[in-house]
């Protein structure tokens, strides 16, 4: 029986590839240099911040490079990260339920923890998800230590927690944790992809979350 969900943010709660690709070519733009697609986006969209921007910068240069190349895109996604970011059809709806039936609910996410509590607040409010842990706090996912962490919190055992996200990176980080492993499919990757990574179980809408999580014991 599933006593606690943790969920992934970017591609599984939230909609923010538009935000995401403003931010950064505002951040290349900078650095003169030409703005990249939402397509290319989505091929390292998972990873931490650090790696994020080091896909999206040119190669080859020294950390202070691409530690101020983070700050900047810290700062220009913070000025647009809100305008076309929404929630899912269907996840509000679902999470009320689950939070209804008392379940804690939780944020873990390779994103600024700043701009995650914002976006989830605005999208959800205040009173759904008990905690919103971005970066800092714990080493990015594929690192369960973040996961780990709220299921002590919630004390449960990590095989009773569901973790769902969208990508490989939330799949590998439910396995390391020991916890069930559901895989959002209308997120930014193949249903494939998350079942070759680990995904227990998969769901192709938000709306069936509720009653994927109620069935498994």
């Amino acid at each position: 029986m599933i006593k606690a969900v943790i969920f992934d943010l970017d591609g599984t709660l939230a909609y923010t590839l538009p935000d995401l690709t403003e931010g950064m070519n505002k951040a290349r733009a900078c650095y003169g240099l030409p703005p990249i697609t939402e397509q290319f986006l989505l091929t390292f969209i998972n990873g931490t911040t650090d790696q994020f921007i080091r896909n999206a910068f040119p190669q080859g240069h020294s950390d202070e490079y691409y530690s101020k190349a983070k700050e900047i895109y810290l700062n220009e996604y913070g000025q647009c990260y809100l305008h076309n970011t929404k929630a899912y059809d269907g996840m509000a709806e679902t999470l009320s339920k689950l939070y209804a039936d008392g379940l804690p609910l939780a944020v873990f996410t390779n994103k600024d923890n700043d701009h995650a509590n914002d976006i989830v607040k605005k999208l959800y409010g205040d009173k759904i998800f008990d905690e919103i842990l971005g970066t800092g706090r714990f080493p990015g996912k594929p690192s369960p230590e973040g996961a780990l962490y709220l299921a002590e919190k919630y004390g449960v055992k990590p095989c009773e927690c569901a973790f769902v996200g969208d990508s490989d990176i939330d799949m590998k980080t439910a396995k390391n944790a020991g916890m069930v492993a559901v895989g959002a499919t209308w997120g930014y990757r193949e249903k494939e992809i998350l079942i070759g990574a680990g995904a227990d179980i998969t769901a192709d809408n938000p709306r069936d979350i509720y009653e994927i999580i109620k069935k498994i014991k």
